[in-house]
């Protein structure tokens, strides 16, 4: 049987093959890894998760969504059952969830685990820390791509706001969430409000090649 010696080994082949690109290789090395930390373990035990995490990223890098799904399903179940749904870990695995469900186009049910995720990190954390912010601007995204405008542009401002502070105004993510913004504002028709938003991002940027029609950089 693998012990928890060979267990880690395998764990860090895999991290050197996926850094290698070889990633077939590295989910069946995960694999192993998961069911030996399972048997060794126990299933929610928080070493046993973090190998459904490292799995989980690996389908998803892979395009494997359907097969992503479960596993982040079961890391967010598990961090739930031992640590409550409140705790700062499973709120990350809440977050980790929400994203695969995004990247399915399950839009909804992902936007549906996100607010509350804000909430309690803006509780825990504070409003401008930077976990409390990645769960906002994946908000904000979601809900400018469902029609959602009214509740996407606050969360934008907001997020603009913040970055801004934290990050200066010049920041390609400042600019980013700014853009994101002006364009919400022109599509729901308040267009002085989208023109100074538009004009506060190009005074900013200095850069005479972004116009009202750039399109914007994926969210991560």
């Amino acid at each position: 049987p693998q012990g928890p010696s060979l267990l880690r080994v395998l764990e860090l082949r895999a991290a050197l093959l996926d850094a290698m690109r070889r990633w077939p290789e590295s989910v069946s090395l995960l694999q192993q890894v998961v069911t030996g930390r399972e048997r060794l373990l126990g299933t929610n035990h928080p070493d046993t998760l973090v190998a459904v995490d490292n799995l989980c990223s690996m389908m998803d890098k892979m395009g494997q969504l359907q097969d992503a799904i479960p596993l982040s399903l079961r890391s967010l179940e598990g961090r739930q059952s031992t640590l409550g749904s409140e705790h700062l870990e499973s709120l990350l695995a809440t977050y980790r969830h929400a994203l695969v469900l995004r990247s399915l186009g399950r839009h909804h049910e992902a936007i549906a685990l996100l607010p509350r995720v804000v909430s309690i990190r803006e509780a825990a954390l504070g409003p401008e820390d930077p976990e409390t912010l990645l769960a906002l601007h994946a908000l904000a995204t979601l809900l400018q791509a469902t029609g959602h405008l009214d509740k996407a542009e606050a969360h934008w401002k907001r997020v603009f706001q913040v970055f801004s502070k934290r990050l200066g105004k010049r920041h390609p993510d400042t600019l980013r969430a700014g853009r994101s913004q002006a364009e919400i504002l022109l599509a729901m028709g308040q267009f002085k409000a989208a023109r100074d938003a538009y004009e506060t991002v190009l005074k900013a940027s200095e850069l005479g090649h972004l116009t009202l029609l750039s399109p914007r950089s994926k969210v991560p």
